[in-house]
């Protein structure tokens, strides 16, 4: 047995009971990433997996994605503007609230009331401003390397209200 076999052998991830059907799609990804580079395979995999992924994680977590914008900030943050009442403030979405610049957000609510920002960046951003942002509007970030935006190649950023989390 070579140290590559002991350290790293086959089907280490995917079990001793794996299935035929299951060892022929490991297979396959291996073609392709011969024949294209783990890029392509990687995003090939990202395609497949998102939106199971972030339909099993908004199950799990009892979520709903909605519209953000505005007034979903300004309830998110527990503050309250002319604009939810039906007048005009004129603030674009989240500049006057000072929300950090993050990529990939979506916004979801529970049937509780929790609201929950989800950012999924490839990388981590000023984690001092975003805990600065955090501390002021009372909100607990968590980050975590498991994403559905791009499984693999981005973080997970859940923000919301300390007290409102499942």
């Amino acid at each position: 047995m070579t140290i590559i076999e002991r350290y790293w052998p086959e089907n280490r991830h995917i079990g001793k009971g794996a299935t035929s059907e299951v060892k022929e799609l490991v297979t396959s990804i291996r073609n392709v990433i011969e024949a294209y580079g783990t890029n392509i395979a990687n995003r090939a995999y990202a395609e497949a997996m998102s939106d199971a992924l972030r339909t099993e994680w908004a199950e799990d977590n009892g979520l709903v994605q909605v519209e953000g914008g505005h007034e979903w900030f300004v309830r998110f943050l527990g503050k309250t503007c002319i604009c939810m009442s039906g007048g005009e403030c004129g603030l674009a979405e989240c500049e006057a609230l000072g929300v950090p610049s993050l990529d990939h957000m979506s916004y979801w609510e529970a049937e509780d009331g929790r609201l929950v920002l989800v950012a999924q960046p490839y990388g981590l951003p000023n984690m001092r401003e975003l805990e600065a942002w955090a501390d002021r509007y009372d909100l607990l970030i968590s980050v975590t390397v498991w994403s559905f935006y791009f499984p693999g190649r981005s973080l997970q950023i859940e923000v919301q209200r300390r007290g409102k989390r499942k």
